[in-house]
């Protein structure tokens, strides 16, 4: 395959290895492998199991039948796991240590521009409808899907780690597969590793507030369109917060200690006041219940709930971002 070196021997540690001359995005280099992995997420981040999952939903539109949905969903977890434990070696160890923030962000703009479009698909299709729209239609759920196929073709472009060659031209990784046995081992190790448990809670709340966020909060207060339209903006505010803490996680101070100390003051105010914005929504609706759906349209009653909605995804990215590189950072001590 053009660009990618091939050796037929062990690279010694430190070693520097010929890059190919007059190539200024290589196809072995991480930026490419990273702006892929990005791609493969953006159009499905759950692998084949991704438009499966799609597949169910148009079947429930017409069957409604549970059964099929709830073993895609399954199946879907299992998909997911797979591609975001490689994603996230990705990203973590291929860039170089000085750059690791905006390799990140990179991936997380490309990553949330499939959600841009995700909310795009249904306020478009859904707009004529107004408030009357109860369900999203076939096309929005054929479009997906194909989006789907794609991202789990180019899967299959993904080098392994020991074909990257960064642009000093060190290796990204001197990994050598080891038995699964061995590999077993190592990871409960992390489980007494007492960097990597302060790193659990964070793990923890990663990915526990978008049933919140989606279900309670944008699937109650607001029409169908209106969701779309919401999605739209809350994928581009992850964009916008990965890019930023990123690029001040590079660039923001000379140590790297006062660069994550910094990050980590950063998110938390930020994090503090959102949701406290939040807890004052909940209060409205008690009950879960709201009555009168708001619509984009609507004017004054929409801004605060919206830039609410805006708010979690800009937190959400530059969190995500900010444990990212932390672990980035643990792995190259």
């Amino acid at each position: 395959m053009p660009g990618v070196l091939t050796t037929h021997r062990p690279v010694e540690e430190g070693e520097r290895l010929p890059l190919p001359k007059g190539r200024l995005l290589r196809y072995n280099s991480p930026l490419a492998q990273v702006f892929l992995i990005g791609l493969v997420c953006f159009c499905c981040p759950g692998a084949l199991t991704y438009p499966l999952y799609g597949a169910s939903f148009l079947y429930y539109n017409h069957n409604h039948i549970e059964a099929f949905p709830v073993i895609a969903g399954t199946l879907l977890g299992i998909g997911a796991g797979f591609l975001w434990a490689a994603q996230g070696a990705i990203i973590t160890s291929y860039p170089p240590p000085e750059r690791r923030g905006t390799y990140i962000s990179l991936f997380w703009c490309l990553y949330n521009l499939g959600g841009v479009f995700g909310g795009l698909f249904p306020f478009s299709f859904n707009y004529n409808h107004g408030s009357n729209a109860a369900s999203v239609n076939d096309g929005t759920y054929i479009a997906f899907m194909a989006f789907m196929l794609v991202g789990a073709a180019l899967t299959l472009l993904i080098l392994p780690p020991n074909k990257i060659i960064r642009d000093d031209g060190s290796m990204a990784t001197n990994f050598t597969f080891s038995s699964v046995t061995k590999e077993g081992k190592e990871i409960l190790k992390l489980f007494v590793n007492w960097k990597m448990l302060l790193v659990l809670p964070a793990a923890w709340t990663s990915n526990f507030f978008y049933t919140y966020q989606f279900n309670n909060v944008n699937g109650v207060l607001f029409t169908l369109r209106t969701q779309g339209f919401n999605n739209i903006f809350y994928w581009s505010a992850r964009m916008m917060g990965s890019t930023g803490i990123g690029c001040f996680l590079d660039f923001g101070f000379a140590s790297c200690r006062k660069r994550g100390i910094t990050g980590v003051l950063v998110v938390f105010v930020l994090g503090t006041a959102i949701w406290g914005g939040g807890l004052a929504n909940q209060l409205r609706y008690k009950d879960g219940n709201w009555q009168d759906l708001i619509d984009f349209k609507d004017g004054r009653p929409f801004i605060g709930p919206f830039l609410l909605f805006f708010s979690y995804g800009l937190l959400d990215a530059m969190f995500q971002s900010l444990v990212y590189w932390i672990m980035g950072a643990l792995a190259t001590k």
